[in-house]
């Protein structure tokens, strides 16, 4: 008997116009009190996503015992999502250089620093943040997916429960991270941030959504 998941299907409704409200113009600008909180409260949307997609995909795979079909699965999924990628990888490789500035952000940069800095922003990018604006969801679910659900029984259980507990100590620590990350502490993560990849926009915060409620 097929079971549906209709209050989760209008919750994902929900959740999509979230995501449009926090970047729309004028709730996502920030500019009044009413659109900081309203983007304030539709911050549920990401995660709630992260966490159906970690649903579901571990119940297709609990009715995948052979190893070729576990795996085929997998294989098909990310895919299917990494072609989504790929499609607008291409429609934005103008934004990625000029950004919503409107200045090219490669224009000072030669020889090896320019392609250093092409590397980095259309390829390396995959992996710690957005290579393109907004890319990180699609990036940090195809690199969740594969840390997470390459392993079974107590390898994933593993991973999940450490990332989590990474993940929850992080939230609580929140309101002390601000006092901590305070002069020369703030410097570095300011340069983690320009250098590396935001963290938070990356596979650290999927791997533990992803692993939330399976």
């Amino acid at each position: 008997m097929l079971k549906k998941y209709d209050l989760v299907d209008v919750f994902r409704v929900f959740a999509a116009i979230s995501v449009v409200l926090i970047h729309s113009w004028p709730v996502g600008s920030y500019s009044s009190s009413v659109g900081n909180i309203v983007v304030a409260l539709s911050r549920y949307a990401v995660p709630f996503f992260f966490i159906v997609t970690g649903f579901f995909v571990s119940k297709s795979l609990a009715k995948r015992n052979d190893n070729s079909e576990y795996f085929g699965y997998i294989k098909k999924y990310i895919l299917r999502i990494f072609w989504l990628y790929v499609i607008w990888w291409v429609i934005y490789i103008p934004n990625t250089a000029i950004r919503w500035s409107g200045k090219n952000q490669f224009a000072n940069y030669v020889g090896t620093e320019l392609y250093w800095k092409l590397f980095k922003n259309y390829f390396l990018n995959f992996f710690t943040g957005s290579t393109f604006t907004g890319s990180w969801y699609l990036s940090s679910t195809i690199l969740g997916v594969i840390i997470l659900f390459s392993f079974k029984g107590a390898t994933r259980n593993f991973i999940g429960s450490f990332s989590l507990v990474i993940f929850v100590g992080v939230l609580l620590l929140g309101n002390y991270g601000k006092v901590l990350l305070q002069g020369d502490m703030l410097n570095e993560w300011v340069w983690i941030r320009n250098h590396i990849g935001n963290p938070s926009q990356s596979f650290l915060t999927s791997v533990p959504l992803l692993y939330m409620v399976i």
